[in-house]
């Protein structure tokens, strides 16, 4: 067997248009894809895009009309990555503030769950289907001073299991990457304010190094292939060692 032979296949990307998510969805596209793109910004969308549409992933309806139109533009869905996410609670704080809240879980937890959902019921007729969820070292251990976006990664991790759970029988994968440090352009603007941020979050890689997005594109790109045809309901850490310990 050689290459990742989805070319041809359709799949859905959210959160498409920039950091991880861009990174994701241009390696698909090289290798053969028809990637759909959700973000906010759909005018960034990568080059070779076969669709951008500007979807609030915590809109269920915005959701539910986004996979109505993949369903008629191309029928099939083939895979569904899961990767649009906020981190709002920047400021370290002694205290759990109410601000994040809201958002934090109507985007990073129901907008994962909303976007499952619509790809599920359009995988479960033919029996095929890949989803992957992009999760965080979050997901598996605790964050100082980030108790929603911590509590919101772990509930996504038990999502991922469930549906793995649910909807094996259907041939479908359900599957979640969870990414240390990655060079973003947010991280590297956030890390060029803060180095002591910087320095902090390499020293705890047992790499000490960041991740490049097209690594985590390279693990998504493996999961949503037939390559991975046994691996279901994984969490599958990119982060150097970093949850090793």
């Amino acid at each position: 067997m050689t290459g990742f032979q989805i070319n041809g296949h359709v799949g859905v990307v959210t959160g498409g248009c920039s950091g991880i998510g861009r990174a994701i969805a241009e390696t698909l596209i090289g290798e053969g894809a028809q990637v759909v793109v959700f973000d906010l910004s759909p005018d960034d969308a990568p080059t070779g895009t076969a669709l951008a549409l500007n979807v609030d992933v915590s809109d269920e309806q915005a959701v539910a009309r986004a996979f109505a139109t993949i369903e008629d533009r191309f029928g099939d869905l083939d895979f569904a990555v899961n990767n649009a996410g906020i981190d709002i609670e920047t400021e370290p704080s002694e205290e759990w503030l109410a601000g994040p809240l809201d958002r934090t879980i109507d985007v990073d937890l129901k907008g994962v769950y909303h976007c499952m959902r619509h790809a599920i019921a359009l995988m479960r007729p033919r029996k095929s289907g890949a989803i992957v969820n992009i999760g965080s070292v979050a997901a598996l251990v605790g964050t100082a001073t980030r108790p929603v976006y911590a509590a919101s990664k772990h509930a996504v991790t038990g999502l991922t299991r469930t549906a793995a759970i649910q909807f094996g029988e259907d041939n479908i994968r359900t599957n979640i990457v969870c990414p240390g440090g990655t060079r973003t352009d947010l991280l590297e603007k956030v890390m060029t304010d803060n180095p002591v941020l910087r320095d902090h979050i390499v020293a705890s890689c047992p790499m000490r190094r960041l991740a490049e997005p097209s690594e985590i594109a390279d693990a998504v790109l493996w999961l949503v292939s037939p390559r991975s045809s046994f691996v279901n309901g994984a969490v599958i850490s990119v982060d150097g060692g970093y949850t090793a310990g």
